[in-house]
């Protein structure tokens, strides 16, 4: 009786804290996101000044060049991309197709992104885009 109740509390208290992470990863992904299209409407704004005004140039930086990005998982042969601890490194995690991640860095077929579980990993460029 003893062991039955502290399965089912530990399995409780699991519940809770993967319930947790999961809406604080879904949270940031939601701030991101607003982040990002702020960034695309700034973006169409100086495009248009530039085109009105052709004697200023428009820098990398003035567009956000760099600024946060999400990178979405797709179609792939397994129906999951494996997310290795480097590039071509030990696989630590398995994405499923159509998940969303955030973008940390890339170095060339490579991104570096963060798991919802907050661990952080890369994944192949080839069945993924940046966003």
């Amino acid at each position: 009786m003893i062991v039955a109740t502290a399965v089912v509390s530990a399995g409780a208290t699991g519940y809770l804290v993967a319930e947790k992470v999961s809406k604080n990863y879904e949270e940031k992904l939601k701030v991101l996101g607003a982040q990002i299209e702020k960034k695309e409407d700034q973006k169409e704004i100086l495009l248009n000044d530039a085109q009105s005004q052709a004697e200023e140039e428009i820098t990398e930086e003035d567009l956000g060049v760099g600024g946060p990005y999400v990178v979405s998982i797709l179609d792939t042969p397994t129906g999951f991309l494996r997310v290795r601890e480097k590039p071509n490194g030990q696989e630590i995690a398995k994405v499923q197709v159509g998940a969303k991640l955030i973008y940390l860095s890339e170095e060339e077929d490579w991104f570096e992104v963060e798991l919802e579980d907050g661990n952080t990993g890369w994944i192949s460029k080839k069945y993924s885009v940046k966003e």
